[in-house]
């Protein structure tokens, strides 16, 4: 019967053997049980369990712990960790025993006196270059079961290892402007490293944009929204006191360049066309320019047109102008990432800046003969291009027709003695200037002069 209730209930009628097995039972509820034999005659009496059995199953003392491993080592202490065991023999752990036993000795002692639930320790107060093997055992309510397998043994003394780097980046990046980048990767050393990261030679500060990220095995520069000034050599140190280790990587941030430097020089300007020249953007955007865009707008109308958008040169030939119309330049840069924002020239008008020469004063003669005279004249404005050669003409005052009195050029000389004249007859000279544009108008025509010897006394 179950401890609670009056009633019993029976569990078998033949048994002949002198045990059984009960089935159907609650686990964790409490029961009496009674037993009574039988022969032909009747049922003698019954003998009855004196306390209650609670069912559950049989409890024994836990397994062994498992994984028992040393993770650091030093002159004066040992740390360890391990595992729970596979079965807890029924019951919770109540506790873990940890025990060393210095290598020539026989008995292991308990090292752990406190009762200690967690799975790692460090044994202190060690004297260096002892050494020492270590097992675990652990207790439940049963009591203490068997050890772990022992460690191998462990000699205290600084470990010593060199800082080793495994790198997740290359020693080139190139980043979009606004985009992230991270510089990651993985370490190891004893004693623990230092970890430093440079940019360009100086030691990079956390901030709102930049994270420095180190775990024991890890690190990481992290970048937020990345700008151009963010491009350089970046290093990573790992340093102790065995040596160190450096990692680099040059981080390129690329844009679409800065405009072109201005003002736009206008290096020739004619009435069909001009010749613009610039400077190249400040900055490049991180990526080579590879082309320029030049448009070109009547300063009264608003639309813009295109005249090449193929030329790496910082100069260029603007066709198909008006005369007398007034135009804009507009100038682009452009990379592999992207067109800059353009720079607009000043208007300038369509028309030829330089012209003929003007026309020369009127020329005075001197110095005639019956056959000749010194003609002579000034110098007039040139147009804006040197002044090439002088044309000297004659006309009998009579005539309509000038005649040019030489073939030949005249040039530098401001004066030029006209031959064959004919005795007696009055002439007129004129003057005019020439440049590369061509021939200026003729100078106003001289006062007539009769050609004849002077009259002496």
């Amino acid at each position: 019967r179950e401890s609670d209730h009056r009633a019993w209930t029976p569990v078998s009628y033949t048994v002949t053997r002198q045990n059984a097995t009960v089935q159907g039972l609650t686990e964790g509820k409490a029961y009496f049980f009674r037993i009574a034999a039988e022969n032909i005659i009747g049922m003698g009496p019954f003998t009855e369990t004196t306390k209650e059995i609670v069912i559950r199953d049989p409890i024994t003392v836990p397994d062994r712990p498992e994984d028992l491993e040393v993770k650091a080592v030093t002159k004066n202490s040992v740390t360890l960790t391990w595992n729970p065991p596979k079965y807890n023999g029924g019951s919770d752990i109540t506790m873990y025993v940890l025990e060393s036993r210095l290598i020539g000795k026989e008995k292991f002692h308990r090292v752990t006196k406190e009762k200690m639930l967690d799975r790692k320790y460090t044994v202190e107060g060690l004297k260096e270059g002892d050494t020492y093997e270590y097992r675990v055992s652990a207790c439940n309510i049963v009591g203490q079961g068997k050890p772990s397998f022992c460690t191998k043994p462990i000699t205290c003394k600084d470990e010593i290892a060199p800082p080793s780097l495994d790198l997740d980046f290359r020693d080139k990046l190139i980043v979009r402007v606004g985009e992230a980048f991270s510089l990651t990767g993985r370490y190891s050393g004893k004693p623990a490293p230092k970890v430093t990261w440079l940019k360009d030679n100086i030691v990079v500060k956390e901030n709102d944009r930049t994270k420095i990220k180190t775990t024991p095995t890890t690190l990481c520069l992290g970048v937020l929204k990345s700008v151009r000034e963010d491009s350089g050599k970046y290093c990573v140190t790992v340093e102790n006191s065995t040596g160190s280790r450096k990692g680099f990587c040059q981080v390129n941030v690329v844009d679409r360049p800065s405009p072109p430097v201005g003002p736009v020089i206008f290096d020739e300007v004619h009435k069909d066309h001009m010749i613009v020249s610039w400077k190249p953007p400040l900055d490049d955007g991180g990526s080579e320019i590879t082309n320029y865009i030049i448009e070109k707008k009547d300063a009264h109308r608003d639309l813009w047109m295109p005249v090449t958008s193929a030329t790496i040169k910082t100069t260029c030939k603007i066709p198909k102008l008006l005369e007398g119309r007034e135009y804009q330049i507009r100038i682009y840069a452009e990379n592999l990432y992207g067109i800059s924002d353009p720079l607009i020239s000043d208007e300038m008008k369509a028309k030829d800046r330089f012209r003929v020469p003007d026309a020369p004063e009127q020329p005075i003669i001197k110095d005639v003969t019956k056959d000749s005279a010194v003609v002579v004249w000034k110098k007039p404005y040139d147009g804006g291009k040197p002044i090439t050669n002088y044309i000297v003409e004659k006309k009998e005052t009579m005539a309509t027709r000038w005649v040019r009195v030489t073939k030949d050029p005249i040039f530098p000389s401001t004066e030029f003695k006209v031959p064959d004249l004919l005795e007696g007859c009055e002439y007129e000279f004129r003057v005019s200037a020439e440049n590369e544009i061509g021939v200026g108008d003729p100078s106003p025509p001289s006062k007539p002069i009769f050609a004849r010897d002077p009259i002496g006394k």
